[in-house]
């Protein structure tokens, strides 16, 4: 009898640590899928958010570059993807809409034109100048809608009828008004590596939200 029970604590011991070891697998592979997705983000002018991954602070300093080569007497423009108002901003619509803040992400301009003050050519920039939040319960696809040797435009659709959640910075942070919700986005990139940061991007982006 006793030797019945220390082999059921050895089995379920086993147990526990094969399923601690999977799950901190699947925590690591996770995080890396993120992290790629997040440096792909970056190259073309955009940084994510999602509430159970670490917040990225890369971007810190881009306003204090921009008030540097700024006329002293100029109001310069910059809003910083801030870790509180986007854990707060993704509650909230969960809570909108019955669900998990875990289920969205937010995909945030952080080029806002300063790339082509603060870079030379080579360096990929947008003109989006908004912010986008995606639902990972959907389905997506990326589509080129046009695209030269040093610019692309592509669009980015859910295949679910207004899920993605889009604002200017201007109206989010200053008027305070809510967004319009559509089925896609569509973003433009000029830069002389933009159409191959566009490609990463795309792959990384795939690779995060079929996860």
């Amino acid at each position: 009898m006793i030797k019945l029970k220390r082999y059921s604590i050895i089995i379920c011991f086993i147990v526990s640590f094969s399923t601690i070891k999977g799950y901190s697998q699947i925590d690591t592979t996770n995080s890396k899928v993120w992290i790629a997705f997040k440096n792909s983000a970056h190259k073309i002018g955009f940084c994510v958010y999602h509430i159970q991954q670490e917040a990225c602070e890369d971007h810190s300093e881009v306003k204090d570059e921009l008030l540097k080569i700024s006329d002293p007497e100029s109001e310069v423009y910059y809003y910083q993807l801030d870790s509180k108002w986007a854990k707060n901003r993704l509650i909230s619509l969960a809570k909108n809409n019955a669900s998990k803040p875990e289920n969205y992400f937010i995909l945030f301009d952080v080029d806002q034109g300063s790339f082509a003050k603060l870079y030379d050519s080579t360096k990929t920039s947008n003109s989006y100048k908004m912010f986008s939040v995606f639902d990972l319960r959907d389905n997506f696809e990326i589509k080129t809608h046009r695209k030269s040797n040093s610019s692309i435009i592509f669009k980015m659709v859910s295949d679910r009828a207004s899920s993605i959640l889009t604002n200017t910075m201007w109206r989010e942070f200053f008027s305070r008004r809510l967004g319009r919700l559509s089925s896609e986005i569509e973003i433009s990139l000029i830069g002389s590596t933009s159409l191959n940061n566009y490609h990463s991007f795309k792959d990384k982006f795939m690779n995060f939200v079929e996860k």
